[in-house]
Parts: structure tokens; C-alpha cells; sequence
């Protein structure tokens, strides 16, 4: 069994022995693990971070995908779930927030290129501004107070970001 638990989490003893449980009996060979996640200090209970539940806990014989950007487990069937969270708090800053942007902006529209997938300046704009929306209305990102303002905004921003990213490359025809 694999337990991936990254540098911007935290396991609680809760957790530990679920998973201690879990493995003994398994019925599945994956388990998702609900996150309660943190930004600047505020904990996130809209705007779609209450649904995270990435597989991090699996059997070593299950891999991850290639991907650069929210790379996940490739799992063969359903997955289980667990109870016990994780605590992430992913950004302990703006500027680690920005430096993550760029970093992950960059490999999202090299791949996507990569595939052939291309873009065009009004569908970067639009799918910013759909980004806010659905975070700070859709899914009730208001609720959060002034974290989920920022965040939708900041979301917004990355994927303007990520689609200029790939128009660019394509306006210089890179490889």
C-alpha cells in the first residue's frame, strides 16, 4: 500500500488509524481522502474545494498518470473513501501562489500543445471570467468572506494565464 501524503498536508492520528483499518480489510485497491483545505490562514468550505478528494491512498501496484499538472492515480474500478481529511493549506502566500501559477501554467499549455489542443484570445477571456463566476456564485464561493473573493479572482487569473500561455505558443508555432 501507498499512502501519499504531500509537503502541504497533514495526516491526523484520526486519519492514521483509518488507514491502519482500512488496509487490514481492503475492498478496494484505492481510497480517496477528503481534504479540508486552508487559504491564507481561512479555511475553504465553497467555491468547489469542499469536493476534494483526490486517491491517495492505493495498492503499489496501481501508478499515476503522466501528467505534470494534477497528476492523478490510474485506478481500475470504483474507489473507496475515507472519512478522516487531510489538512492542506497549498499557498502560504500570495507570492507562493503566483510562483505556483507560473510554474503550472507553463506544463498545462505545453501539454496541452503538445496534444494540439489551441486557443483563441476571447476563449481565454471567457473562460476567466466563467472561472470566477462559477467558484464565487455557482458554488458559493461567497460564503468564504474576502479568502473566497481572492480566490476566485486568483483562479480566474490562472486560467487566463494558462490559455494566453497556449496562444502564445501558438502565434510562435513552437514545438
Amino acid at each position: 500500500w501507498i499512502l501519499v501524503v504531500d509537503a502541504d498536508e497533514r495526516a491526523s492520528v484520526e486519519l492514521g488509524e483509518e488507514v491502519r483499518g482500512v488496509v487490514a480489510e481492503a475492498s478496494f485497491d484505492a481510497y480517496r481522502i477528503p481534504r479540508r483545505n486552508f487559504f491564507l490562514g481561512s479555511e475553504i468550505r465553497h467555491g468547489g474545494w469542499e469536493r476534494d478528494r483526490p486517491v491517495r491512498l492505493f495498492r503499489s501496484n496501481l501508478r499515476y498518470d503522466a501528467s505534470r499538472v494534477h497528476e492523478h492515480v490510474v485506478t481500475h474500478g470504483d474507489a473507496g473513501e475515507l472519512k478522516s481529511p487531510l489538512t492542506h493549506e497549498p499557498y502560504a502566500s500570495i507570492d507562493s501562489y503566483l510562483e505556483k501559477l507560473g510554474r503550472y501554467s507553463r506544463w498545462w499549455a505545453e501539454d496541452r500543445y503538445e496534444r494540439g489542443k489551441r486557443t483563441g484570445p476571447l476563449s481565454a477571456w471567457a473562460r476567466s471570467r466563467l472561472r470566477f463566476a462559477s467558484m464565487y456564485v455557482l458554488k458559493l464561493g461567497f460564503l468564504d468572506g474576502e479568502a473566497g473573493v481572492i480566490l476566485a479572482a486568483l483562479a480566474s487569473m490562472s486560467v487566463m494565464t494558462k490559455y494566453a500561455r497556449l496562444w502564445e505558443m501558438q502565434k510562435r508555432g513552437e514545438k
